[in-house]
């Protein structure tokens, strides 16, 4: 997992409340159009099969046990020929460092690569 941002450290075990309701179905929305308008930007929609974009429950920056509102997006970036199996794309690899990373639309942002 990369992360964009400040550093983590420790286990993270803040977890934040999450519904599907609509302030949280909207930010994950807003998420998904900067995403998508970066793989337009950078000519990249060819390249990579599949990015689903996932709103992750967790703030990595709240003490431990602090009550929080935040939550985190993780990218999830899959290529393939066949889209019955493939693999991750990797910053600096498939895609480079300064075309992967969308502007910040959380508290981190996170390019997962497992497989």
């Amino acid at each position: 997992v990369y992360a964009w941002g400040a550093p983590v450290t420790g286990p993270i075990d803040n977890i934040t409340p999450t519904h599907l309701v609509p302030d949280v179905l909207v930010r994950l929305k807003e998420a998904d159009a900067i995403v998508n308008q970066h793989l337009f930007d950078h000519q990249l929609t060819r390249k990579i099969s599949q990015v689903p974009v996932v709103l992750v429950p967790v703030d990595v920056e709240a003490s431990e046990g602090q009550a929080t509102t935040k939550r985190c997006i993780a990218i999830r970036t899959f290529l393939t020929s066949d889209f019955m199996t493939g693999r991750p794309a990797v910053p600096g690899q498939e895609v480079g460092n300064d075309r992967c990373s969308p502007r910040r639309v959380s508290l981190h942002d996170f390019f997962d690569v497992v497989a």
